[in-house]
C-alpha cells in the first residue's frame, strides 16, 4: 500500500541488533521473490522497490554490511529482471544468489549451473561492477532427489565445475508433517521414531542415523588439497583431489542412472603425485560402496583394500555393482610394501 514504515523499522531493528552484538551476518533480504510476490497478489515491481529501499537502509546503518540476493527460485529472474534493475539503481548485492530447482532429466541435474555462473561473471566484468564479490547457489537439489547420493555427487561435480563461492542443499518436507531441516541435516539423517501423543509421555527412539546420502557428502568433505579434473562417463560423475600433506588422493563418484553393473575408473598422470607411487610403481587402494538406501540408514561397504600396479602413470580399477543412486569413495595411498613383487 506504499507504507514502508513497519518493514523498515523491523529491518532497522535487526541490523542494529547484529551491530550491537558483533554478529557476523549476511543479509539475505527475501526468499524466492518471483514466486512469492505474484502468488500473494503483489506485483514484482513492489518487490523491486522493497529491495531498493532495504539495501539503502541496511548500508546506511552498516556500510560494511554483506547483502545477499535475490535468492530467486531460478536463474531466469536474475538474468531477465534483477541484474539490470539492481545495477541501474545502485543496489547490487555483495553476493548474487539463486536456487537450482530446475525440473530436468536426472542426467541433467545441475548441468545449467556452470553456464549461469559464467553469465553472471561476464555481466559483472563487462559492466565494471565491483560491488558483487561472490556467487552462491543457496538452494539446490529437487525434493525427489533429497536422499539420492548419486544425484548429490552430480551436483558436487557441477558446482565445482562452475567454481561457485558457496552452495547450500535445499531442505524439503519429509512425510506428512515433518521438515527434515534440523536436526536431520536437511534429510541426510533418519528421523527419530516417536510413539504416543505430543507431550511429556511421548517416547522417541533413534539418534538420527546417517543415510547413504550422508556418506556421499562425507566423501566429498574428506577431499582436501588440490582438485583435479574428472571426466564423466556412463552416467557416473565425481570430484577428486590430492593432498601431499596427507599423502592421499581421494575421489567420490556417483551414478545417476542406469542398471547396476561394474564400472571402471581410470587415474591418469600419476607421475604428478610421486608421494603416492613412491619407488614401487604401485599404490594402495581402498574403495567403499555407498549403496542407495533412500529413507533408511546405511553404512558403506568396503569392497577394495589392496595394492594396485601403476602402468604408464595410469591406474585402472573396477567398482562392482554400481547402481543408480549409488556412490563410491576411493582413497589412494602409497604402498609401503612396494619391495614385495607384484
Amino acid at each position: 500500500n506504499g507504507n514502508w514504515a513497519n518493514w523498515e523499522e523491523r529491518t532497522r531493528s535487526l541490523v542494529q541488533q547484529a551491530l550491537a552484538n558483533n554478529y557476523v551476518v549476511e543479509h539475505d533480504i527475501w526468499n524466492e521473490p518471483e514466486d512469492e510476490w505474484p502468488n500473494s497478489g503483489r506485483p514484482i515491481s513492489q518487490y523491486l522497490e522493497m529491495w531498493r529501499r532495504t539495501v539503502l537502509l541496511i548500508r546506511s546503518l552498516d556500510p560494511n554490511a554483506k547483502i545477499v540476493g535475490p535468492s530467486s527460485t531460478g536463474f531466469a529472474f536474475v538474468k531477465d529482471t534483477f541484474l539490470a534493475y539492481a545495477k541501474t539503481n545502485s543496489v547490487l548485492p555483495d553476493v548474487i544468489s539463486w536456487h537450482s530447482h530446475v525440473k530436468e532429466s536426472v542426467t541433467d541435474r545441475g548441468s545449467s549451473i556452470p553456464s549461469q555462473v559464467a553469465y553472471v561473471r561476464k555481466y559483472v566484468q563487462d559492466n565494471n561492477i565491483t560491488q558483487v564479490k561472490k556467487i552462491s547457489i543457496n538452494e539446490y537439489q529437487r525434493p525427489e532427489d533429497s536422499t539420492n547420493g548419486g544425484v548429490a555427487v552430480k551436483f558436487f561435480y557441477e558446482l565445482e565445475r562452475a567454481k561457485v563461492d558457496s552452495a547450500a542443499r535445499t531442505c524439503w518436507q519429509e512425510g506428512v508433517r515433518m521438515w527434515g531441516c534440523w536436526p536431520q541435516l536437511n534429510n541426510l539423517l533418519t528421523p527419530q521414531t516417536c510413539t504416543g501423543p505430543e507431550g511429556p509421555e511421548r517416547s522417541c527412539l533413534s539418534d538420527w542415523k546417517p543415510r547413504s546420502i550422508w556418506w556421499a557428502y562425507k566423501g566429498y568433505a574428506d577431499i582436501t588439497g588440490r582438485l583435479v579434473r574428472v571426466t564423466p562417463q556412463d552416467h557416473v560423475y565425481g570430484v577428486a583431489g590430492y593432498a601431499q600433506n596427507t599423502g592421499e588422493a581421494r575421489v567420490v563418484v556417483g551414478r545417476v542412472e542406469g542398471k547396476k553393473k561394474p564400472v571402471e575408473i581410470e587415474f591418469r598422470n600419476l607421475d604428478r603425485t610421486p608421494f603416492l607411487t613412491g619407488e614401487g610403481h604401485a599404490v594402495w587402494v581402498e574403495a567403499e560402496h555407498i549403496i542407495a538406501s533412500g529413507l533408511e540408514a546405511a553404512t558403506p561397504v568396503k569392497v577394495i583394500s589392496r595394492r594396485f600396479a601403476v602402468s604408464h602413470n595410469t591406474l585402472r580399477l573396477t567398482l562392482p555393482d554400481f547402481g543408480a543412486g549409488d556412490a563410491y569413495t576411493v582413497v589412494l595411498r602409497q604402498d609401503k610394501t612396494y619391495q614385495t613383487p607384484l
